[in-house]
């Protein structure tokens, strides 16, 4: 089955409209982010629904289970924030957290993403992740 991940515009979208999903054939994807931040807007105004309404749909949403919602757990952390040598001996944090200027919900994406032998989504899904953003650099 084809893994599709998710914008924040994307899960902004499917929350407005939930009966979209429907229409999906391919299991959904997004880090704990989105819907925070999707949430965040919901609760400052910014965005098009109300609490009470787009806590209905998030509950259709996931009620769906044609969503998949990656935490950042403790494992996870644990697994993402360092390199570590052949011998999984700690050798620091992991380049990828240490860029500067980037934004912390870019950096939570890195590491909830980040390949590992414990993830089951792949290394494609980061990739896609990051050309988001240089698109958004560069468009």
């Amino acid at each position: 089955m084809r893994i599709r991940l998710l914008s924040y515009a994307d899960v902004e979208r499917m929350v407005q409209h939930p009966q979209t999903l429907e229409q999906e054939d391919s299991l959904l994807l997004c880090t704990v982010m989105e819907p925070l931040l999707v949430a965040d807007s919901v609760l400052k105004g910014r965005a098009r629904l109300d609490w009470p309404t787009f806590r209905d749909a998030w509950q259709t949403v996931i009620g769906s289970r044609q969503l998949y919602v990656a935490p950042l757990d403790a494992d996870c952390l644990n697994r993402a924030l360092f390199e570590r040598s052949d011998t999984y001996v700690v050798t620091g944090l992991w380049s990828e957290v240490e860029a500067q200027n980037l934004p912390p919900d870019r950096i939570v994406r890195r590491l909830i993403l980040r390949s590992s032998e414990q993830i089951w989504w792949g290394d494609e899904l980061y990739a896609e992740m990051e050309a988001w953003y240089e698109e958004e650099l560069n468009g």
